[in-house]
């Protein structure tokens, strides 16, 4: 099984880079923020994330009521070795609602000597902004925002400014940077601004894996109902980038590739196309936990026969190891210690059948003159 030791030394300094993320969900708590952490547990003096809510306050509210504390609980099988380890997480040193605390936002932007800009809004929050223009109070979508804390850098005669997005998207960095282009248009923002964000701001494109979930409280004792995380060993952050300067900080789960195409391929089709193959085969039945379905024979040998024999032999020829890594997503899927929801995994579901399956479905068709069975069923309701 394969397994990333998430153990951190730095490279690149976080005494003077204030990372801004948007976005406080357990996913984040659990990678981006777990990571800075474990740079801080060596010693490393970093200055702490400011991490930004933009739908609703209740998390922001929890997070100041736990002075932006909470626990990381790190739980799986690596190798023959049970990982049980306990961290308590304390990089996030403020937590703001966007719409809120945008001029203090504003003012956090331009302070730092430099900023990484992170963020998981979900691929719905990559929305142009029609109204008006608004740089000084909170704009409504995500790209929008962006550009403003941008063009009041820009404005501030600053720059030093790495976005390094999370959102599972091909090429998200790019696809960013080209939404905040078209809003800049948009508004009608001058072209040296335009011309700074293309070239001087760095775009990197991310591929981002690991499972994390809300804790449960009738294993290993650890407290339900609070902002406390529960997530694998397992963890990679794979960057796009031919410049180790680009590389946020060192830590062994941040890996640097010249091209992402094949690492995106992997994961995207085989790690996700099948949880969201077992969400589509068990629908309605969606309270169970990935564990829980895998506990039944049946469901498991038929996700054996759906990775094994449709979807790992149509991109065997495109990616290395393709099943190896299937038998390290049958493990992973397995984890004991996880309570990974279907339902949680359900979110944009039809959306996420079109990205992580139907494709292996059509190439399957081309590859062998004839359609795969599993795949065939799960997707004959899809128009």
């Amino acid at each position: 099984m394969q397994y990333v030791l998430v153990i951190a030394m730095i490279k690149k300094s976080l005494v003077d880079t204030q990372i801004l993320q948007f976005g406080t969900g357990k996913f984040l708590r659990g990678f981006v923020d777990l990571f800075v952490q474990e740079v801080m547990d060596t010693g490393t003096v970093v200055l702490p994330i400011t991490v930004v809510q933009s739908t609703g306050v209740e998390r922001v509210k929890k997070l100041r009521s736990q002075h932006c504390r909470y626990t990381a609980h790190i739980r799986g099988i690596a190798g023959d070795n049970e990982v049980t380890s306990d961290l308590i997480v304390q990089s996030i040193g403020k937590a703001l609602h966007a719409e809120n605390d945008w001029l203090e936002l504003i003012d956090i932007s331009c302070q730092a000597k430099s900023i990484i800009i992170t963020s998981n809004v979900t691929e719905a929050g990559y929305v142009l902004d029609n109204g008006s223009v608004c740089m000084n109070s909170c704009p409504k979508f995500f790209p929008a925002k962006l550009l403003a804390i941008l063009a009041n850098r820009f404005n501030a005669g600053l720059s030093d400014v790495i976005v390094a997005p999370c959102e599972l998207l091909e090429n998200n960095g790019h696809e960013l940077c080209g939404m905040v282009v078209k809003q800049a248009k948009l508004w009608g923002v001058e072209d040296t601004c335009i011309e700074w964000i293309r070239e001087d701001v760095v775009w990197l494109n991310t591929l981002v894996d690991r499972i994390v979930a809300s804790p449960y409280d009738e294993h290993n004792s650890v407290p339900f109902g609070t902002l406390d995380v529960i997530t694998e060993p397992y963890a990679l952050w794979a960057i796009q980038s031919n410049k180790k300067d680009n590389l946020l900080f060192e830590h062994n789960a941040i890996v640097s590739y010249n091209n992402l195409s094949e690492v995106a391929l992997r994961k995207i089709r085989i790690l996700n196309g099948a949880h969201t193959a077992l969400v589509q085969s068990l629908m309605p039945d969606n309270d169970l936990t990935v564990r829980e379905a895998l506990d039944n024979p049946e469901v498991l040998q038929w996700l054996k026969d759906l990775l094994y024999g449709e979807i790992a032999p149509t991109i065997s020829s495109r990616v290395t190891d393709a099943l190896d890594f299937v038998d390290t997503t049958l493990s992973r899927l397995y984890n004991p210690f996880i309570k990974h929801r279907l339902s949680d995994i359900r979110l944009m579901h039809e959306t996420k059948l079109r990205m992580r399956l139907l494709p292996t479905y059509h190439e399957f068709i081309e590859q062998n003159g004839k359609k795969p069975p599993i795949l065939s069923e799960l997707l004959k309701d899809l128009s």
